[in-house]
C-alpha cells in the first residue's frame, strides 16, 4: 500500500511535521514554558519546555502514522478497497497533528478559549468523517469495525458498517454542541456516547450473525487460509493490546503512594513512577502546615489522579516542589535552601502526623 501511495505517503508525513517547523521560524515569540495539558475541567494544568512543545508531539505522532501504515501494509489490504477510505489512513494524523499543535500554538500566543470547545469538536468532527466513510470500507482486516462476527460473512460486514456509519455521524453531530453544555454533564455524555458507539454495532453484529447462522447461510470458513491466519493473529494482537494498555493506564493512573522513610540526619520520601526527595533536617529552613494548599500547574513531572510529583508553579510559590496526593488539601510547606517544597500523606491526619515528625526531628 505505500508503494502504491509513495506520495501521499510522504506528502502526509510532512504536513505531521509543519507544527514543528513553525514553531523554529516563531522560536523567539514562544514561551520559555508552554502549557501542552489541561485537565478535565479545561483549565491548564502542565507546562513544558519550548523544544518540548515544538518537537515532541509532532515526532510522536509521525512515529504512530508510520506504525500504522506499516501494520496495514504487513496485514493486507482487500483488492478493490476504496481510495477514499485509504486516504483516511493518510490522513487522518495529519489532521490531528495541525489541529493538536495550533491549539497549544494558540494558547502560547495569548488566545484564551474553551479546551473542551477543542475537545468536542475534533472527536465530532472525527466521528462524522469516518461514519461518513465506513460503509464504503471493504472486508479487511485492519480498518474499520474488527469483531469476530462482521468476518462470518460479507453480508455481516456490510450491513454492521452501514448502521455504525449512519450512528458515527449522529454522535459526531450530538458532540459539536456538547461542549456548550455544563462542564459536568458534557463530561459525563461524552463516555456515554463512546461507549454506544460501539456496543451498538457490537450487538448488532452479534444479532445478524445469529440470524445468518440459523438460516444456514454461513459458509463454513477455511481457517487454514493465510487470510484468515493474518486477520486472527491482528483481531487477537489488537484485543491484547487494548486490553494491556488499557490496563496500564488504570494501574499507573489509579495506584501509587509517598511514603516518608527517617534516618537519623535525613527523611525520604519514596515515591511511585518518580524519584525519590531526600532532604536532610539541617537543610529545612522552615516547616509549616497548611489545612490548604494552592493549586498549581505541573511544568515537569508526573501528574495522575493520585499523586502529583516533580516541579511545579503556582502565584503563591512561584516555581517549587511537589510530593503530594491529589485528594488530600492538607498539606506541608517547606523551605530548603530558599527553595519551596510542598509535600503531604494520603488524608489530613496522616499529613498532620508527619508534620509533627518533621517538627521532632528537624528541632522545630
Amino acid at each position: 500500500m505505500i508503494k502504491q501511495h509513495k506520495w501521499a505517503a510522504i506528502l502526509s508525513s510532512v504536513t505531521i511535521l509543519i507544527p514543528a517547523l513553525f514553531g523554529v521560524i516563531v522560536w523567539n515569540q514562544l514561551p520559555e514554558q508552554m502549557i501542552t495539558h489541561w485537565g478535565f475541567d479545561g483549565t491548564a494544568d502542565a507546562l513544558s519546555a519550548r523544544a518540548w512543545a515544538v518537537f515532541a508531539l509532532p515526532l510522536l505522532l509521525l512515529a504512530i502514522h508510520w506504525l500504522c501504515l506499516l501494520v496495514s501494509t504487513k496485514i493486507g489490504q482487500p483488492a478493490g478497497q476504496s481510495q477514499k477510505v485509504i486516504s483516511i489512513a493518510f490522513w487522518i494524523i495529519p489532521v490531528i497533528s495541525l489541529l493538536a499543535n495550533g491549539f497549544i500554538y494558540a494558547f502560547a500566543f495569548g488566545m484564551e478559549f474553551n479546551p473542551l470547545i477543542f475537545l468536542f469538536s475534533i472527536i465530532g468532527f472525527a466521528f462524522i468523517l469516518i461514519g461518513n466513510y465506513m460503509p464504503k470500507t471493504k472486508q479487511n482486516a485492519t480498518m474499520g469495525i474488527k469483531i469476530k462476527w462482521v468476518y462470518t460473512s460479507e453480508e455481516n460486514w456490510n450491513q454492521t458498517h452501514r448502521l455504525a456509519g449512519k450512528l458515527w455521524v449522529i454522535i459526531g453531530l450530538l458532540c459539536l454542541p456538547a461542549s456548550f453544555l455544563p462542564m459536568n454533564i458534557s463530561l459525563i455524555l461524552l463516555p456515554i456516547l463512546l461507549a454506544v458507539a460501539v456496543i451498538v454495532p457490537t450487538v448488532y453484529s452479534y444479532i445478524y450473525y445469529k440470524k445468518e447462522r440459523d438460516a444456514g447461510k454461513l459458509h463454513p470458513i477455511d481457517k487454514g487460509t493465510p487470510e484468515y491466519q493474518r486477520t486472527k493473529r491482528y483481531v487477537i494482537g489488537s484485543l491484547i493490546g487494548v486490553v494491556v494498555l488499557l490496563a496500564v493506564i488504570t494501574v499507573v493512573c489509579f495506584t501509587g503512594n509517598i511514603t516518608p522513610q527517617y534516618d537519623a540526619e535525613s527523611f525520604t520520601l519514596k515515591a511511585s513512577y518518580s524519584n525519590n526527595l531526600t532532604l536532610k533536617y539541617t537543610d529545612i529552613d522552615t516547616v509549616e502546615y497548611r489545612e490548604i494548599i494552592p493549586e498549581a500547574t505541573r511544568v515537569m513531572g508526573y501528574g495522575s489522579p493520585r499523586l502529583s510529583l516533580g516541579n511545579f508553579r503556582c502565584d503563591e510559590f512561584g516555581n517549587h516542589t511537589r510530593y503530594t496526593y491529589t485528594q488530600c488539601d492538607a498539606g506541608i510547606v517547606l523551605t530548603v535552601d530558599g527553595k519551596i517544597i510542598v509535600i503531604n500523606q494520603a488524608d489530613a491526619a496522616a499529613t498532620k502526623a508527619l508534620y509533627e515528625e518533621l517538627l521532632t526531628r528537624s528541632g522545630r
